[in-house]
Order: structure tokens, then sequence, then C-alpha cells
């Protein structure tokens, strides 16, 4: 007697534990996806900030030419460092709108990854149905496992496995779409994350090439 109810309670204390262990990882998942959420807010909105200014930028180098250089245009022909200071200008915009080109098509393979992500999550977790419908299948030994009309049990054994590896199928193909959109997009945000500091040095110093040649031209 004494064994039975140390057996009980030991079960017992296991399924505490079980469910203990099963709750904190339930909540770790969704601390985890919380945050995940979190960092994906403020990586839009630090892109966010890229995209504006690196629009801003194109817009002010183009008026800063109109509206400093005024009768001087020639400052802009003349080679201060290598080649002539437009040329360095030329270097900046077009950093620039590569940037913003870069951020607007990270937003398109983010829309895809999502898309992808969610139907490849919709693939494993029908899959995981269809596994478990065929192990049951398999383990009955009675008709108590309801089929398709018309159907029998090993009909219904072999559309499960059909099923099955169909989803798989169309689980890793949007797996591996969605990694490959998830590369793409991280591609692109070190490419813009790159150029954009580029483009301001070069604007930076196509500004100071610009104003010694209009001061000491």
């Amino acid at each position: 007697m004494d064994n039975y109810i140390d057996q009980w309670e030991k079960s017992q204390l296991d399924d505490y534990e079980l469910r203990s262990s099963q709750e904190a990882l339930s909540l770790a998942a969704k601390q985890n996806q919380d945050l995940a959420n979190q960092s994906r807010g403020q990586f839009d909105i630090f892109y966010d900030k890229i995209l504006l200014y690196s629009a801003g930028a194109f817009s002010f180098s183009v008026a800063l030419v109109g509206l400093v250089v005024g009768d001087r245009i020639n400052a802009l022909a003349k080679a201060g460092f290598l080649y002539p200071n437009i040329y360095w200008l030329y270097l900046s915009l077009g950093g620039y709108l590569i940037t913003c080109a870069m951020v607007l098509l990270s937003r398109r393979f983010d829309a895809l990854y999502l898309g992808h992500f969610g139907m490849a999550n919709y693939c494993k977790r029908k899959r995981e149905q269809q596994e478990a419908i065929h192990q049951k299948l398999q383990n009955s030994q009675s008709n108590e496992i309801l089929v398709t009309k018309g159907g029998t049990r090993e009909s219904e054994i072999e559309i499960c496995k059909s099923n099955i590896q169909k989803l798989r199928n169309a689980e890793n193909k949007n797996a591996n779409a969605r990694d490959r959109e998830q590369f793409l997009k991280r591609l692109c945000h070190q490419i813009a994350e790159l150029i954009v500091v580029v483009a301001t040095i070069l604007l930076l110093f196509f500004t100071i090439q610009l104003t010694q040649a209009m001061i000491w031209g």
C-alpha cells in the first residue's frame, strides 16, 4: 500500500513538473514573441528615418546647387580634388537614391517573408495533424476511425501519406522562400546602412570643395 502511495505521489509530482515546464516554456515563447515584435517595430522606425533622411538629403543637395552657386556656376566644374566638384555631388545623389531603393526593396522582401513564413507555419501544423491521423489509423485494428464515404482504413492511410508528402513539400518550398526573402531583406538593410554613410561623406566633401572653389576661385 505504501509503495502504491509513493508511486502515486511520484506520478503526481512528475505531472506537476511537466505542467510547470510547459507553462514556463509557453511564457518564454510569448515573451520572446513580444520582444521580437518590439524589435521589428524599432527597426521599421529606424529604416523609415533612413529613407526620410536620404530623400531629404537628395532634395537639399539639389537646392544647395541652385541657391548657393548662382552666377558662380563654374565652381561646380572646377577640379578641387582629382575630379570636378560636380562629380562628387553626382556620387552623393546616386548614393541617396540607392539607399532609398534598398529601403523600399527591403519592405517588399519583408512582405514576401511574412507571407512565406505564415504559409510554412500553416503547412507544418497541417502536416503534424495529418501525421497524427496517420499514426492513429495505423495503430487502430478496427473500423472505429471514421473514413471518407466509400473508403477503407487502408485507403485513408494512403491518402494521409499523400497529404503528408504534399504538405512537407509545400512547407519546405515556403521555408526556403522565407529564408531567401529574409536574407535579401537583411542584405538590403546592410547596403542601405553603408551607402547612406558614404553618400553623406561625399555630400560633406562636395560642400567643402564647393565652398573653397567659390571663396578662392
